[in-house]
């Protein structure tokens, strides 16, 4: 009964030999898995920068555009709504640019007045871009047509035209040749095997690449792919069936013209699912081929060889299978090289080992590399700031030495020194802040509030400054913003600080910044005699000041108002009041 169970030293052989390199064949199929998983991430994630990447290339056609319109809407001819000269301009700049299709101007009813290829009275009110330049008074972007002059696939775009009291007249309007995208898309050298596409806010498709019968212009595209794209997040990505019923991987992206406004374009990247995946099949695939060859020969070695003496060669195969099995990759069978099956199998196990070890190598040194490009990017953006800073620190080293050698140049220090540390603070902010693009003005003007506590003149009691924001905890601005405000604070205290004091001697200073909708208020106060004169701004006579001649220019550069009061909300004393608007895109 028990001689049964005993085996062949062939078979035991083969039994053995299977044993042996099962495990080293699973770590093969698991690294090929994972590391045909990593190749499709990558192919995939490679669909996303190319969606970003031809994001890009439209919105800045889109703002190239942009400025295109505002420039012509601001010259006298079209603020006047001087016909002719409108005429030879447009028809100027349409022989000059060939991605232009046609320039119109409209009325406020939308109907044309000028046009160098459209006749005068076509009706454009039906267009998108013209009912919402009209209708929201800013620049807008429309859907795709087939233009009127030349029948075109084109996508338009319109800019209000406003008389000198800010009245909307009509509008400017381009309609942008899609062909051109084209030549733009082929200079990214994509992969043969990607398709782009470029849809409208209707899912109409305005741009394909490559060109297909089954994908033309100006078609909707699959409602499957418009519903995912136009229901699904911003930036988001699925798989599915196109309309030539290739499967793909689709990373999209919803194109706004500014935030809180409805996408104007949508962007689909399309990688077929062959591509993505078929990198990890093929993987495996010949890791599997790979190990089942070996296996192949393992056992015709051990069929031709089992009544051979083996055991120590055996042993060591099997040791070293188990060592990789475990992870230990650099294992090997240092067995003599041969023609007998075990040296043979003894170099294709070391070989596989030096794969699987090189493979390794290869993913901890391509780890290793976007580490360390990621923290030199981080590193190079805040040594950019950190510069800025060191730069205004020399500014003022250098007055200091000025002062030195000129007796005349103490208040002008003390005034530059004001506004430089002022704008030094805004910097300061922003390389310590974890977004490099917006300002906390709370934080900033608090910060502007111990500064000017600590650089007050020493001849009296130092200033009590109140502090006060509204509007929400933090609110957040641009440096295009927040530089401005910051020197207009420090020069108001400054001057508080000189002429503010009650009949105490003492000073007492009150900021407050409120917010309605996108209109900000920014008050600034002390508790003194107030203006020796009536409150309103000062006339031509009195504008002497460099420090009143600076908050002027620079509540100017705000596109803002100015007020000199006496006794305004929590002040009894002099108070200056600014209100700027601030762009939808500028607010954070």
């Amino acid at each position: 009964m028990q001689g049964k169970f005993i085996l062949s030293v062939r078979s035991a052989l083969l039994l053995v030999t299977v044993s042996a390199l099962l495990p080293a064949l699973l770590i093969i199929i698991v690294s090929g898995v994972e590391h045909g998983r990593t190749l499709e991430q990558s192919v995939r994630a490679e669909a996303h920068r190319q969606v970003e990447s031809i994001t890009q290339v439209h919105l800045e056609t889109v703002q190239a555009v942009q400025r295109i319109l505002e420039t012509l809407g601001a010259l006298e001819p079209f603020q006047e709504d001087n016909r002719p000269v409108q005429t030879l301009v447009l028809s100027a700049l349409l022989r000059d640019n060939s991605e232009i299709v046609n320039f119109a101007v409209t009325d406020n009813q939308g109907i044309v007045t000028t046009s160098p290829l459209l006749p005068t009275g076509t009706d454009l009110s039906d267009r998108a871009h013209v009912r919402n330049a009209l209708g929201k008074g800013r620049f807008s972007a429309g859907e795709f047509v087939l233009a009127r002059a030349g029948g075109i696939p084109s996508f338009p775009f319109a800019h209000p035209l406003r008389d000198a009291t800010g009245a909307i007249t009509g509008v400017l309007a381009v309609v942008y040749n899609l062909g051109d995208y084209r030549e733009l898309f082929d200079r990214m050298t994509l992969p043969e095997s990607n398709i782009v596409g470029i849809t409208d806010n209707r899912g109409i498709r305005i741009f394909y690449r490559p060109e297909n019968l089954a994908n033309p212009v100006g078609v909707p595209i699959a409602d499957e792919n418009w519903r995912r794209m136009r229901d699904g997040e911003e930036t988001g990505s699925f798989i599915s069936d196109g309309s030539d019923g290739v499967l793909r991987y689709y990373a999209y992206r919803r194109v706004l013209l500014r935030a809180s406004a409805d996408p104007h374009i949508y962007v689909l990247v399309g990688v077929p699912e062959d591509v993505a995946a078929g990198a990890a099949r093929r993987i495996i695939v010949r890791n599997v081929a790979l190990m089942a060859a070996v296996l192949l020969l393992a056992l015709a070695a051990a069929i031709l060889l089992g009544d051979l003496v083996f055991s120590r060669g055996f042993r060591v195969l099997v040791s070293t299978a188990h060592a990789i099995s475990e992870g230990r990759l650099e294992a090997r069978t240092n067995l003599p090289r041969g023609r007998s099956e075990i040296a043979v199998l003894a170099s294709a196990v070391d070989r596989m080992a030096v794969r699987l070890q090189k493979r390794e190598e290869e993913k901890e040194t391509e780890r290793a590399i976007l580490d360390r490009s990621l923290r030199e990017k981080e590193v190079l953006l805040r040594e950019i700031h950190h510069r800025v800073k060191n730069n205004m620190q020399m500014i003022l080293s250098i007055v200091s030495l000025q002062q030195e050698n000129s007796g005349d140049m103490v208040h002008f220090r003390s005034a530059l020194e004001s506004r430089i540390r002022a704008m030094a603070a805004v910097h300061e902010m922003l390389y310590e802040s974890p977004d490099v693009a917006a300002v906390d003005v709370s934080s900033l003007l608090q910060r502007l509030a111990e500064m000017t506590v600590w650089i007050a003149p020493h001849t009296g009691p130092a200033p009590r400054i109140l502090m006060k924001v509204e509007g929400g905890t933090s609110i957040f601005l641009s440096i295009e913003y927040a530089v401005p405000l910051a020197l207009i604070t420090s020069e108001v205290m400054t001057n508080s600080c000189k002429y503010g004091r009650n009949a105490e001697g003492a000073v007492e200073i009150s900021i407050t910044l409120d917010r309605v909708g996108d209109t900000f208020h920014l008050s600034v106060g002390d508790s003194g005699v107030g203006f020796p004169r009536k409150a309103g701004p000062p006339g031509p006579a009195e504008e002497t000041g460099l420090g009143l001649q600076l908050v002027s220019a620079l509540v100017s550069q705000l596109k803002g108002s100015l007020e000199f009061l006496n006794g305004y909300g929590h002040c009894s004393g002099a108070v200056v009041r600014v209100t700027f608007p601030v762009a939808e895109d500028r607010l954070h």
